[in-house]
């Protein structure tokens, strides 16, 4: 076996001592300490590249997720700073005030849950969020509504009355909507929390 200038069949002492097994305590000491501050400096730089804007953009969409309606300001912001979520929840919005049309517009409660239903089983089979969201914020709506509240429960029961019996049961429901809250007849997510009034989606 060569045996080198050193005298160590091992390599060189200038080899060994370039790992940390042949650092001294003080050296070893000095090298960890490097890595601390590296660690620390590293940690400092990705906390000054962090977009700024992530936390309002995620704030924004978690609104939009949960069934409420945004404002232009936040429309504005979004359309500006995250184009792609401002795409899908002006979309959402948009199925959500049709949903909201079309639910007014059933002249039975039950014919506007179907209608509701059909919406939300579209949006759950696409797994869209935001989409079901809106359409638990526009369902809430509507239901909260004194129109909603003076609908027959089925059109069956519509045909059934006269003018005068249909004037007289929806007093009683008037009547009977300050005993009790008023609530959807089917509602396959938790109710949104619903504030201010419908804003113009298309500016």
């Amino acid at each position: 076996m060569q045996i080198n200038p050193s005298g160590s069949a091992f390599g060189s002492r200038r080899l060994f001592s370039d790992t940390t097994c042949g650092l001294n305590t003080a050296e070893k000491k000095n090298r960890q300490t490097e890595h601390t501050e590296s660690y620390m400096k590293g940690l400092a730089q990705s906390g000054k590249d962090k977009d700024p804007d992530a936390d309002k953009i995620r704030e924004i969409v978690d609104k939009a997720r949960m069934g409420k309606k945004l404002n232009q300001d936040e429309l504005n912001y979004l359309r500006e700073k995250s184009p792609d979520n401002y795409r899908k929840i002006v979309m959402a919005m948009q199925e959500r005030e049709m949903l909201r049309q079309q639910m007014a517009a059933a002249r039975s409660r039950m014919e506007a849950e179907r209608i509701y239903m059909s919406h939300m089983t579209s949006a759950q089979k696409t797994g869209d969020e935001i989409v079901m969201g809106q359409l638990r914020g526009g369902h809430d709506e509507v239901v909260a509504t004194e129109e909603y509240e003076d609908k027959p429960l089925t059109t069956e029961e519509e045909s059934a009355l006269t003018d005068e019996a249909v004037e007289e049961e929806n007093k009683r429901r008037r009547k009977a909507k300050h005993h009790a809250p008023a609530g959807p007849l089917v509602s396959p997510g938790t109710s949104a929390t619903i504030v201010g009034g419908m804003i113009d989606i298309l500016k």
